[in-house]
């Protein structure tokens, strides 16, 4: 009987070692690669969140400014000028101008990054002093 060398015996040993680590290596791979996909699908998932929530407080500062600005109109129906409102943690920048027998509101507010702006429209009556809203929207910002 004729021994074959040691290193003939382990030879299938060896080759299924390797396929085993090539099957691992890969398995390995792939699942680094996923959760290296999920891990930045959901950290843009939260920074959408984010920014939403700093557009709506942003939105909530200026429609605060605007409402304010209403009530200067009320009080003094020949206001106007540029002012800061306070809500909170947040600003809006007011500026309030007169055109004859309209009064223009400008209201805009930055969080985060995130600007809004709010323009409205007011009628004035001189002879009653009734202060009524003609338009009122949102403005786009660049």
């Amino acid at each position: 009987m004729r021994h074959l060398p040691l290193a003939i015996c382990h030879l299938p040993f060896a080759r299924r070692a390797q396929a085993t680590l090539s099957l691992v290596m890969l398995i390995g791979g792939i699942s680094v690669l996923m959760s290296v996909a999920l891990s930045f699908l959901v950290s843009s998932f939260l920074n959408v969140g984010i920014g939403f929530e700093a557009g709506e407080r942003a939105l909530a500062a200026a429609r605060a400014g605007n409402d304010d600005a209403m009530l200067q109109l009320v009080r003094n129906k020949d206001y106007s000028g540029d002012y800061t409102f306070s809500v909170g943690s947040y600003a809006a920048s007011v500026s309030v101008s007169q055109n004859t027998g309209e009064a223009t509101i400008v209201s805009s507010s930055t969080v985060a990054g995130r600007t809004k702006k709010i323009c409205t429209v007011a009628s004035v009556n001189a002879e009653t002093g009734l202060i009524a809203p003609v338009s009122s929207g949102l403005i786009p910002c660049p």
